[in-house]
């Protein structure tokens, strides 16, 4: 049986401010590094949630063939999704097992006829024993499925937590990254500026140089007659 029930996406509010028509705007500061990325995780596209649809569409091998749902991980649904928490994929694939889990849980068998040359009891306690052990077994399968249910859900209450921090991380190591990019761009664009002042101040201090020297030529030229006489 699918799964419908969806995840609600948490809005967040934008703030948007207009322009008066008849006021001059007055300049506001640059905006920082820290304010673009704001920015642009405000317009980046809402990712949707993860339903049972989605991790049912993924069990199936490179070369087309299905996947038991038995056999996989959340970790190999999540790359192959490339979206959604772990607990969440994890839930849906919990969803997806337990539905094949009654698919295949063993009918009710009825007692077939006697062979005509075997006798009429013979048969049916034999097939009578045969069906007591296939019960008894059957009901030792199924506790141990819920003795290896229970420990799975104990393992991962213990791993939910590790892989949302895995995942939070995640995030944190992609934003430093595109305030480290932001910051090596910012630091070029001030060294070229940095070396053109550089330039300009030694073109002003040879200009200034020049000048001084012929100043200090004219003076001296001057003071030479009042030397002589």
């Amino acid at each position: 049986m699918s799964d419908h029930v969806s995840e609600k996406d948490k809005e967040e509010d934008e703030r948007g401010v207009k322009d008066p028509g008849d006021i001059t705007p007055v300049p506001g500061p640059e905006p920082t590094p820290s304010d673009e990325l704001a920015l642009s995780q405000e317009k980046k596209p809402k990712a949707h949630p993860v339903t049972v649809e989605d991790v049912r569409d993924t069990l199936f091998d490179d070369d087309g063939n299905a996947v038991s749902p038995f056999k996989v991980s959340a970790t190999w649904i999540r790359e192959k999704l490339g979206r959604g928490s772990y607990s969440t994929i994890q839930k849906k694939l919990n969803a997806i097992r337990d539905e094949t889990n009654r698919l295949i849980e063993a009918p009710k068998i009825d007692t077939p006829a006697a062979p005509p040359d075997v006798v009429d009891t013979l048969w049916k306690t034999a097939w009578e024993a045969a069906q007591s052990i296939f019960i008894q077994r059957c009901n030792e399968l199924s506790a141990n499925k819920d003795q290896l249910a229970e420990k799975c859900e104990m393992l991962q209450s213990d791993i939910d937590p590790v892989m949302e921090e895995v995942t939070r991380l995640e995030g944190v190591v992609k934003e430093r990254d595109i305030e480290i990019r932001q910051l090596k761009e910012d630091i070029h664009v001030a060294s070229e500026n940095a070396a053109k002042a550089a330039a300009e101040a030694a073109g002003q201090l040879q200009e200034s140089r020049t000048q001084i020297k012929i100043l200090t030529d004219l003076i001296e030229k001057n003071l030479k007659p009042d030397a002589r006489k």
